[in-house]
């Protein structure tokens, strides 16, 4: 049966507007702005073993380097003026939450997730299942080195693209970590995309019952090559999502086309965004509604709030890594964002100084209230 043209029209205006809706941007204003400087360290505990009180010595490939600062760091083959390995050491952990007096712990790596005390002392470690089998990346500790060279090992998940954000019901009854990669999909032999789209997996654990509901969300990323890098829920359906490319650095400071150099930027940053995601029991196994988002690229700074970052009144995010986001004073639409400066990989604002780590606050009222 053919459908009247009238009708045709008010359902492909229907469709547009929908799509328009969910890629609607809206204003940010910077509010405030927080640096630590890059080279900033904190001794290890005293009575800590010798070979702990040094990070960084498997950081050159193929070698254990021992001499502490003697390894110049780079990002894009641009030297950032810090060297390692440091002494005193840190661990990276990328999503943690806190419920009930117990720390819940995002690992990329396996990926796992770890439940930790007060204290600081892991006890418990679950293995994450997607879709009721174990996901595994190249380290988790059940995938081994074949005994033959014929054998395959099998892993779905890519190395470091494990859990990166974590996000946890406001009742605190569930986490919601998110895989910073695709997850492979054995019976179609490619990375899972829905419509084109590479997607991410948002997985949901029972925090009371302490296993994997099964549930799940994708989340699908604009670009292939685009990444995430932190989650958290303003409410019981709707959450904040960082997604970036792996650009760093301004138009303004950007290599001749086709060139590289130590003092300039040959692949800026153009897509930083925190976007606004509706998950709804309705959806769950089904892409997440993305109602809008902030282009962090494009901060108004009218006050002269920032302390680095601002040029004619407009304030840049331009980093690499982009890892923190959280509401701060919802009522009055106020959000968190932070950087990971890689230390001492990463030189996002100078090309040839390493990055110091920025908080900033935003006031994004519009965003938070969009629906």
């Amino acid at each position: 049966m053919r459908m009247p043209l009238a009708a045709a029209l008010l359902l492909c205006s229907t469709v547009l507007a929908s799509a328009q809706e969910a890629e609607k941007e809206f204003p940010a204003k910077l509010l405030g702005q927080a640096l630590l400087p890059a080279n900033t360290l904190v001794p290890a505990p005293a009575d800590a073993p010798a070979d702990l009180k040094v990070s960084g010595k498997f950081l050159t490939p193929g070698k254990r380097v021992e001499a502490v600062g003697t390894v110049m760091g780079a990002s894009g083959g641009r030297p950032t003026g810090l060297f390692t390995p440091f002494a005193g050491s840190d661990f990276d952990p990328e999503s943690i939450q806190p419920i009930g007096g117990k720390y819940w712990i995002g690992e990329e790596f396996g990926p796992y997730l770890l439940r930790v005390d007060a204290d600081g002392k892991v006890e418990a470690v679950f293995e994450t299942m997607v879709d009721g089998k174990p996901a595994r990346s190249p380290d988790h500790f059940a995938v081994t080195t074949p005994g033959v060279p014929n054998q395959q090992v099998a892993f779905n998940v890519r190395r470091s693209k494990g859990f990166e954000g974590m996000a946890q019901s406001p009742d605190g009854r569930f986490l919601y970590p998110l895989l910073e990669g695709a997850f492979w999909d054995t019976a179609k032999n490619s990375f899972e995309e829905i419509d084109g789209k590479a997607v991410l997996r948002i997985l949901e654990f029972d925090v009371q019952a302490e296993k994997w509901t099964g549930r799940s969300w994708f989340y699908p990323l604009e670009a292939k090559g685009n990444a995430i890098g932190d989650f958290n829920m303003i409410d019981a359906t709707t959450g904040l999502i960082i997604e970036r490319d792996d650009g760093e650095g301004t138009a303004d400071k950007a290599c001749p086309a086709g060139q590289r150099g130590p003092d300039c930027f040959h692949d800026i940053a153009r897509f930083k965004r925190i976007v606004k995601i509706e998950m709804t029991d309705a959806n769950a196994g089904k892409p997440v509604r993305k109602i809008g988002h902030i282009d962090l690229m494009n901060i108004k700074d009218p006050d002269g709030k920032a302390k680095q970052g601002t040029t004619n009144g407009v304030f840049t995010f331009p980093f690499f890594t982009i890892e923190n986001v959280d509401v701060v004073d919802r009522a009055n639409g106020i959000i968190v964002v932070g950087n990971d400066n890689n230390l001492p990989f990463s030189s996002s604002r100078d090309p040839k100084k390493a990055d110091d780590e920025e908080l900033v606050l935003l006031s994004v009222k519009e965003l938070l209230e969009a629906r």
